[in-house]
């Protein structure tokens, strides 16, 4: 009798492992497909492009968001028509670099003027809105109202504005602008302005590398090698020849 017990204990318990075996294999292919559902859901809400991938052999100059410089093409994400774009440094002429912004005096006078205009308003309402006798400061709104519209005016077109625009051998140009959002006019940042000399420089940096800058090595091999080998070597040709 007491070996039936047994038997009846062991088979119990070899029927519960057999069962949480099976549960954990059944719910363990569940989790990465949540996961994934996870993942796709939070990319469907705030959709964020792939970084641009550097290929073999590439020197990578600057990387800043969805902008890419190497040493032999620029790549970026165009943000207004969702489009990959590729530049090969091989066939760009130039690069021009416009940057606007307004003095530091103007730009603390604009903004002196407006607080000044603002808080002259609020006063005004303050007094009309307790003294049932002031009715003569309905004239001083139109005015001063016309005064704070033409300041924010004024205010936005000083609004910095930063260019990077290049030329192709085909002639056809490309440009990368840039300004600065509201609150960092407010608080006087000027990252976008670093980020664009950065970039900028990048770019110059990857056009002085190209063939037809030769470095001072190739150059002192050139003139040491004998005259034979320097006959039957291609004569280098510049691509700006043909823009001249």
């Amino acid at each position: 009798m007491s070996f039936n017990l047994r038997s009846l204990f062991l088979l119990k318990h070899l029927s519960k492992q057999k069962s949480a075996d099976n549960k954990h294999a059944t719910n363990s292919p569940a989790e990465p497909a949540t996961r994934n559902r996870r993942e796709r859901f939070s990319d469907w809400l705030s959709p964020k492009p792939e970084a641009i991938k550097l290929f073999p052999g590439e020197i990578e100059l600057f990387r800043k968001g969805l902008i890419l410089v190497t040493d032999t093409r620029l790549a970026y994400i165009d943000p207004f028509d969702r489009m990959l774009k590729t530049y090969m440094f091989e066939h760009m002429i130039s690069v021009h670099k416009q940057f606007y912004r307004t003095t530091l005096f103007n730009r603390r006078l604009c903004k002196g003027l407006l607080i000044i205009s603002l808080l002259v308003l609020l006063i005004i309402l303050t007094i009309d809105l307790l003294d049932s006798n002031s009715s003569g400061f309905f004239l001083i709104y139109m005015p001063l109202l016309a005064s704070i519209v033409l300041g924010v005016k004024v205010w936005n077109d000083m609004k910095p504005r930063y260019v990077i625009h290049w030329r192709m051998s085909d002639l056809t140009y490309g440009e990368i602008v840039q300004e600065p959002m509201l609150r960092e006019r407010i608080l006087g940042s000027n990252k976008r302005e670093d980020f664009m000399n950065a970039l900028a420089e990048a770019m110059n940096q990857a056009l002085s590398g190209k063939s037809w800058w030769p470095d001072h090595n190739a150059q002192v091999a050139d003139d040491t090698a004998p005259a034979a080998d320097t006959a039957n070597r291609p004569a280098l040709k510049l691509v700006t020849d043909s823009y001249q």
